[in-house]
């Protein structure tokens, strides 16, 4: 009885099992990334055609189509007539079971030197217990000229496309067992160039943002450098060199016995952006002889030592050298008091609708440009015509600017108010991004402030973060931002602040419980200040620097947490001018008349 082969071109799950054993990334049945092309954003699909499924790629220069037979063909190199022939002498058994192609090492290197790639290296993780592979990876090069990475794991006979569990092996193990001193670099082609010099180094497989996926323990003991690249994380892509690295030392802080650590900063070795350890030593003289190992010796001598007592000692060192500073508020003892904005900080500005918290901001913003400082701000209520009209009357000091009937029965003063301060406007509005039509989702500002961090901004303003895109669990979505954002501003050495509102349904309470959105903001920001209106302006005793006053107060600035100050729980009365927009700073309040001095929730 002849089989019935159709029956395997009518199942749709056996030919996705026969995509995924050739290398094929099945996300769906419409997105899938082809396995005969290097395809990094999946561009095919399985069909159905009178009952028969058949795999289509759709990218310029690929275009295979065929059914699970030409797959399999496609995938072991054997024409597809053997293909069928094999499966028609199971006689009627059931599908054939799932399985990965053996590859010879040679013969997948030579697959590699088709179709436009071009195969560049294949680096072998020798278990130095036994001698056997545990992974191999291939480096090679698309028909784009980019470089590529396919990870196999070894088995008789060869290699199947496919990398084996985790924990990953380390490269270069053999070596490393001897040695008292290891360099971690990114990637197998530094490992080798440092080993050319006698250096002994090794990398994780699978580059930046992997390093939790390998198994760190042959460092245990040993005095480690760690050479990042020297690039920073994409929006949305994996790590970069040195958030790859700072995950690296934590995974080694963990081994016992513990690893000396020490760290190499690629700004202080002249690389160009993505430099690594290959590009420094191609910078050596190469009429020299043993002027690369000397230079990496030198490199190796200026490391910084990492770990806990080492990150204090870096605090303290870069804040006498003047390298760490707090950048003030326009007012000292909010300063003071708050010591908000150390590079690596966010803040948050918590007021109620009405409270002129935007204005206050503004006001700020508008301080640090004129001082000279690299400033911006995303406003995502209003557009930029709007802010900076607020602007230009702040600085006219004249609110009336505001006031389209004063604008018509006084055109001459206007104007010139706007030409005495146009130039600054001009340069100010630049450091503006607006949104005031559609919103913004929290993705869209997290690839903001990295744009703004790229051209070197020391301080970010979102105002206010509560207007972003909502999602059905925001406290999941603003623990994912804030973390995020967090990572950036610290590996930028910058400042953020947010501007955000109370939760829906308080009354009167002020603290840390009664912010809008996640708790993330509560937990994981450095310094709250809540901006409280009292209208009409309400009596309060005041030390100032003259002793106790008594003044009538319209705005008192809550501050409930100063993570490196000793302000939390002190209110700050301020003043806010109507007339100019514009805020003074009055004094710490000691009492507030008729009511006591209600204290703030802190941590």
């Amino acid at each position: 009885m002849k089989p019935d082969l159709d029956k395997y071109r009518r199942d749709a799950d056996l030919l996705l099992s026969e995509l995924s054993a050739a290398g094929a990334r099945v996300k769906s049945r419409q997105s899938i990334a082809c396995p005969f092309h290097e395809d990094r954003h999946p561009s095919a699909g399985i069909y159905a055609d009178d009952g028969i499924w058949r795999f289509k790629c759709h990218a310029a220069g690929c275009g295979f189509c065929g059914d699970v037979f030409d797959v399999r063909a496609k995938a072991t190199q054997r024409p597809v007539e053997d293909v069928i022939r094999e499966w028609a002498g199971r006689n009627g058994e059931g599908r054939p079971a799932k399985r990965q192609p053996v590859w010879p090492i040679r013969e997948y290197e030579a697959w590699l030197n088709r179709d436009g790639r071009q195969h560049e290296a294949t680096y072998r993780y020798t278990n130095p217990d036994t001698g056997d592979l545990d992974l191999v990876v291939f480096r090679y090069r698309g028909p784009d000229g980019r470089k590529r990475f396919s990870q196999a794991t070894a088995v008789p006979g060869g290699v199947v496309l496919k990398a084996p569990s985790a924990p990953h092996p380390i490269y270069n193990r053999t070596r490393i067992r001897s040695a008292a001193e290891v360099v971690v670099v990114e990637g197998e082609k530094c490992v080798h160039a440092l080993a050319n010099i006698g250096i002994v180094a090794t990398t994780s497989p699978g580059g930046a943002g992997k390093a939790a996926k390998a198994d760190w323990s042959p460092l245990a003991g040993k005095r480690v450098y760690l050479w990042p690249d020297n690039d920073l994380p994409e929006a949305g892509r994996s790590s970069g060199g040195r958030e790859h690295m700072r995950t690296v030392a934590k995974l080694l802080e963990a081994l016992r016995p513990v690893a000396q650590l020490f760290w190499i900063e690629p700004d202080n070795l002249s690389l160009a952006d993505k430099g690594d350890a290959v590009d420094f030593l191609a910078m050596c003289p190469t009429e020299a002889p043993g002027a690369g190992l000397r230079a990496v010796e030198q490199v190796l001598a200026q490391a910084m030592p990492m770990g806990p007592g080492a990150e204090v000692a870096a605090i303290l060192e870069a804040t006498i050298a003047g390298e760490r500073e707090c950048i003030p508020w326009p007012w000292p003892q909010l300063s003071r008091l708050a010591k908000a904005l150390f590079p690596g900080t966010v803040t948050v500005v918590c007021g109620d609708s009405g409270s002129s918290k935007s204005l206050l901001m503004l006001e700020t913003a508008m301080h640090w440009h004129r001082e000279g400082r690299k400033v911006c701000i995303f406003e995502l209520e209003d557009d930029r015509s709007f802010h900076l009209s607020r602007v230009l009357a702040q600085q006219a000091g004249n609110s009336r600017l505001m006031d389209d009937d004063w604008l018509r029965a006084n055109p001459d003063e206007a104007r010139q108010a706007y030409q005495e301060q146009a130039e600054l406007l001009g340069s100010f509005g630049r450091c503006m991004s607006e949104a005031p039509e559609r919103q913004v989702s929290l993705d869209a500002l997290l690839g903001w402030l990295h744009e703004r961090l790229a051209e070197g901004i020391e301080i970010a303003i979102i105002d206010p973060v509560t207007a972003a895109e909502a999602t059905d669990k925001p406290w999941i979505a603003d623990l994912r931002f804030l973390i995020a954002a967090k990572t950036l501003i610290r590996q930028a050495g910058a400042r953020l602040i947010l501007v955000t509102h109370p939760k829906k349904g308080r009354k009167t309470a002020i603290g840390l419980d009664e912010l809008a959105g996640g708790a993330a903001y509560a937990r994981f920001t450095h310094t709250v200040l809540w901006l409280q209106t009292y209208w009409p302006a309400k009596s309060m005793v005041v030390q100032t620097q003259f002793g106790p006053d008594s003044f009538e107060v319209n705005r008192v600035l809550y501050l409930c947490k100063t993570r490196w100050a000793r302000g939390a729980g002190l209110q700050l009365a301020m003043h806010f001018d109507p007339n100019t927009l514009t805020f003074g700073e009055t004094g710490v309040v000691i009492d507030q008349k008729g009511k006591g001095n209600a204290k703030a929730q802190t941590e």
